[in-house]
């Protein structure tokens, strides 16, 4: 009877379908992972130029005393830092919004399915804000915020890790396809071992076999010729 278990071909490429798997895995989470740091640290440098350039016109208003006063405005620095999916605002101390811009998420931000939202939200902080004090000559009067829309990180996440799966998903098929044809070619030799086993089995003394390329194999066969001529256990007791 054929013995039982899966064929060695089939039992390392499924291994090696195992590790390329993990392998994916490890590779899409550091892909989101840097994905999300590199928007949170867009968001911090964002609050950051928001905030200087609104103690900037506000010591501009203060150089210039004979024009009329006007309050900072945000309309000044947007066109410079704006981007999909991004909200900048300036509020005053007690928490209070009284300038806000934000900017549409993109088309393409929008189509991550829900169970990869719910991951992408459950592994990572997506409502975080980047807060700046607004330092001006007189101390602390209110903040610079910066937020990127949930939305939008959730689709740059996907469309990210939708690209690294389509690359390593061909990648990693040639890969088990190759590995099959060659041990399939390293292993053909087994077969004409295994035929002569079951020959010797049978009690053929002239079976041999061949010589391989292989040391492993080729020690094999020299075994093999040598058990040849050796009689069975009982034989020489039942002449």
């Amino acid at each position: 009877m054929p013995a039982s278990g899966l064929d060695l071909k089939l039992r390392l490429s499924l291994r090696i379908v195992f590790l390329a798997t993990a392998c994916f895995i490890a590779a899409s989470a550091y892909v989101l992972f840097e994905t999300n740091r590199s928007a949170r640290t867009q968001a911090d440098w964002i609050a950051e130029t928001v905030a200087r350039d609104i103690a900037l016109q506000e010591e501009q208003a203060n150089w210039n005393r004979s024009a009329p006063y006007r309050s900072p405005d945000l309309q000044r620095i947007a066109p410079a830092v704006m981007a999909p999916g991004l909200c900048i605002a300036i509020r005053a101390s007690h928490g209070e919004s009284f300038q806000q811009i934000c900017g549409g998420a993109a088309p393409a931000d929008v189509a991550a399915p829900a169970w990869f939202a719910t991951l992408y939200r459950r592994f990572f902080d997506i409502g975080r804000e980047s807060v700046r004090p607004l330092l001006f000559r007189d101390g602390t009067r209110g903040e610079a915020t910066a937020s990127i829309d949930p939305q939008s990180l959730i689709g740059q996440g996907w469309r990210e890790t939708s690209r690294l799966a389509a690359i390593l998903a061909v990648l990693f098929s040639g890969l088990c396809l190759m590995v099959y044809a060659t041990l399939a070619r390293a292993l053909r030799p087994t077969q004409a071992i295994r035929a002569g086993m079951e020959r010797l089995a049978s009690g053929d003394l002239s079976a041999r076999l061949p010589k391989f390329d292989l040391a492993e194999l080729s020690t094999i066969g020299e075994r093999f010729q040598r058990s040849r001529g050796q009689p069975r256990k009982g034989a020489r007791g039942a002449q």
